[in-house]
């Protein structure tokens, strides 16, 4: 659903989601953000096996620092045991588990963001104002995939011609200093060829057009003003809503601000996927009808 969305509309969505999980340490807001973060990411996974595997992954981060906040953070008020002489602090658990939260869902919003937004995603955005520059981006994102698909390409092209021995270390080490250097010239041999085909292709020459197929939607301008009020009132009024830790835990009632804060990035969510679900239906539909 999302991979159809316009990059500023989904940009500036990610800004909000992202600095209300790292600015508000609120419990409820943060379980909302949560929830949120894993529909999203369901929605825009090809395969659900990798969004267990995020999940399992992100819980051992959010038990890990639980656990450790505690043990390596010894303020507040209330102790409620002492390990070889440290204070274990209640004030720490809850800040612990409060911080994994928070982590947690910004960790998922990231995994999220770097599904939809692609690299042609990142040129249109950075390509208005430099194109130099969103060129530089873009072959920084695919260098390491592809680097690691050379790698694998020539390692396998020299066990194939048994040009590998790894019956010793020595020989070992030898055999990929020679993969190394059939790599680093693979590398500066495909580096010349993009560098002739943009040569070739205008790259240099001024007054140069770009292509976008991204269609700018007044559902786009609707995720924008929400995205653009859910920070707003982050910024005005989340000091309100925010847990103090120490030195003794001071939880804000339910307040007007809190549930402000989180009706607008619900609204907000919520109407990303269902505008984003409806423009699904309609090409479906569309190329049910061509075929």
């Amino acid at each position: 659903m999302l991979r159809q969305s316009h990059p500023i509309s989904f940009i500036i969505f990610m800004i909000a989601m992202i600095s209300g999980s790292i600015y508000i340490n609120n419990q409820i807001y943060l379980i909302i953000s949560l929830i949120s973060s894993v529909v999203m990411l369901h929605s825009v996974s090809s395969e659900q096996k990798n969004v267990f595997k995020e999940l399992r992954m992100t819980a051992l981060v959010f038990v890990a620092i639980s656990v450790a906040n505690p043990i390596f953070n010894h303020r507040g008020k209330t102790v409620l045991l002492f390990i070889n002489g440290l204070p274990i602090t209640k004030e720490a658990i809850v800040n612990g588990v409060i911080l994994s939260l928070s982590i947690v869902s910004v960790f998922l919003w990231f995994k999220v963001f770097s599904a939809v937004m692609t690299a042609d995603k990142i040129m249109y955005l950075v390509g208005g104002f430099s194109p130099s520059i969103a060129v530089l981006i873009s072959m920084t994102v695919r260098f390491i995939p592809d680097f690691k698909m050379q790698w694998n390409t020539v390692k396998s092209n020299s066990v194939v011609n048994s040009v590998f021995d790894d019956s010793t270390f020595l020989n070992k080490v030898n055999s990929y200093c020679i993969i190394f250097s059939a790599f680093i010239t693979l590398c500066l041999e495909n580096g010349l060829q993009t560098a002739d085909s943009m040569r070739a292709r205008g790259f240099e020459l001024g007054g140069r057009t770009r292509y976008s197929p991204y269609k700018f939607r007044i559902e786009d301008l609707i995720i924008i003003i929400l995205s653009v009020f859910s920070t707003f009132v982050l910024a005005f009024w989340g000091k309100n809503v925010n847990i103090k830790f120490y030195p003794e835990i001071r939880i804000p009632r339910i307040n007007i601000y809190l549930m402000l804060i989180c009706a607008a990035h619900i609204i907000t969510v919520f109407f990303t996927v269902i505008f984003y679900f409806i423009i699904t239906r309609k090409r479906k539909r569309v190329c049910h009808e061509f075929t």
